[in-house]
């Protein structure tokens, strides 16, 4: 048998994983990366993103090795948007050799959303077929059938949207990915409770819950006009009053009100014995990981 990995094993254990995502910069110094990581070093883990928004950034391979060199273990994003499947497969066999073993697979945003809307967009695999690989991959083989002999046990998520619409066909693309073998799901941020609890409640009786472990997403915002700019992202559901709270306050303490909506949603969420771990989305905000998780008591 395969031994488990350190994050999937925590899991097994009943701890709550805390995950840390992290944006590597637009820039060809690691000085950032290294500084990042003395922040971060408090999660279990850092989820290093692959070229977000897509917009060019390092590459998330060696921002994670600069992860990994420091002891913090990594869960590497894998974006279809970018690479074909010989891609896939060389980069998912570079992370196992680096001793990374925790992925996410993802769509990854349209080209046409970044700074260079001319760019092809690949997707020659979608996330359920990249689950599909990864899985191919544990055993032992490529896609071509070439044996690559002893693989490491891989712990494979994918992202899940609790506030998608139509609903059963939400729930019919996240089945599959589930069946897939994704072990573990990463939601879009959560600012609207009662809903992500609905969610939550209609996962556990469709008997989804016994299959894989589901990871909350907390995103600290920062000022009233970031959260503009994140109530316009169709892949977040901010809802109205957050905005207005935010604008409520003097520009001054917008961060620190941003901090407290985020500590007030995590303090209930903690509660939610359905929720398996967090993962703290501060994009260029790392100095706010440590005091969340030190306010909401989870170290």
């Amino acid at each position: 048998m395969k031994e488990v990995n350190g994050l999937e094993r925590k899991i097994s254990e009943g701890k709550r994983p805390i995950l840390a995502y992290y944006h590597p910069p637009a820039t060809v110094d690691l000085a950032p990366v290294q500084m990042a990581a003395d922040l971060l070093k408090v999660a279990d883990a850092v989820v290093v993103a692959d070229n977000p928004g897509a917009v060019v950034h390092m590459h998330p391979l060696v921002a994670a090795s600069v992860f990994l060199e420091k002891g913090i273990d990594t869960v590497l994003e894998l974006e279809c948007r970018d690479k074909n499947r010989l891609a896939l497969q060389s980069e998912i066999l570079g992370a196992l050799a680096l001793k990374i073993r925790n992925f996410l697979c993802m769509t990854g945003e349209h080209q046409t959303q970044g700074p260079q809307p001319e760019a092809k967009g690949v997707y020659d695999l979608s996330p359920v077929h990249l689950i599909q690989l990864m899985k191919i991959i544990e055993q032992g083989e490529l896609l071509d059938g070439f044996r690559l002999g002893e693989v490491p046990s891989i712990f494979i998520g994918a992202m899940v949207n609790p506030f998608a619409r139509p609903v059963e066909l939400h729930f019919f693309k996240l089945l599959k990915k589930i069946k897939a073998g994704a072990k573990f799901l990463i939601t879009t941020p959560i600012f609207a409770l009662e809903e992500f609890k609905e969610f939550i409640k209609e996962l556990k009786q469709r008997g989804f819950l016994e299959k894989t472990k589901v990871f909350a997403t907390i995103m600290p915002i920062k000022s009233a006009d970031i959260a503009r700019v994140v109530s316009k992202d169709p892949s977040v559901h901010l809802p109205e009053r957050i905005c207005a709270r935010i604008e409520s306050v003097p520009e001054q303490n917008q961060a620190q009100e941003g901090i407290n909506i985020c500590v007030e949603i995590m303090k209930e969420l903690k509660e939610m014995e359905e929720v398996s771990g967090f993962h703290i989305m501060a994009p260029h905000w790392c100095e706010v990981v440590p005091l969340l998780i030190e306010r909401v008591g989870l170290r």
